[in-house]
């Protein structure tokens, strides 16, 4: 799951509020002459899925820009 913002609360962070859908556009303010967005990764899954065991995690997140 990719939330914007920065993770300060786990409980917080399953909350619908603030997720990120694929495709969905993201604008990012400017603030000082510089553009920041922060976002937080977390693993979640759905109804019905296995639990999650020990392992590794590979995850593909592709950012586009567009520059006005």
């Amino acid at each position: 799951m990719l939330k914007k913002g920065t993770l300060t609360s786990l409980t917080d962070f399953y909350n619908a509020a603030d997720t990120v859908a694929p495709g969905e556009t993201v604008l990012i303010s400017q603030d000082d002459g510089n553009s920041v967005q922060p976002f937080s990764v977390g693993l979640v899954r759905s109804a019905g899925d296995p639990m999650l065991t020990q392992g590794n995690v590979n995850a593909r997140i592709t950012f586009a820009f567009i520059f006005p």
